[in-house]
């Protein structure tokens, strides 16, 4: 396969809000978020991906840490994620990475 060039950062759907990483066993959906007096739910399905379309999913530290998600057609998104929920999304990496 010929080397892709890697597409500008950008947000799945380009939603403005809230988003949600679902991986599943053949597939990655991104999600927004409805929020709810007393939890968040989902709403619509933004965009998907099959899981091993993923090249590679990179977790950068900070207050406000980026999670960049980069497809083998030169996707790339970055979604900033709550340090309440890094955990979670440790977990998601974790996911990706063990195909």
């Amino acid at each position: 396969m010929a080397d892709v060039a890697l597409k500008s950062a950008s947000v799945p759907g380009d939603h403005e809000g809230i988003h949600y990483v679902a991986v599943g066993p053949t597939k990655v959906g991104f999600f927004s978020v409805k929020r709810g007096f007393f939890k968040n739910s989902l709403d619509e399905l933004l965009v998907q991906h099959s899981r091993s379309d993923v090249q590679t999913m990179e977790i950068e530290s900070g207050v406000m840490p980026a999670a960049h998600f980069v497809f083998r057609d030169g996707t790339h998104y970055v979604l900033k994620c709550a340090r309440i929920n890094l955990g979670k999304l440790k977990e998601v990496r974790e996911l990706l990475v063990t195909q």
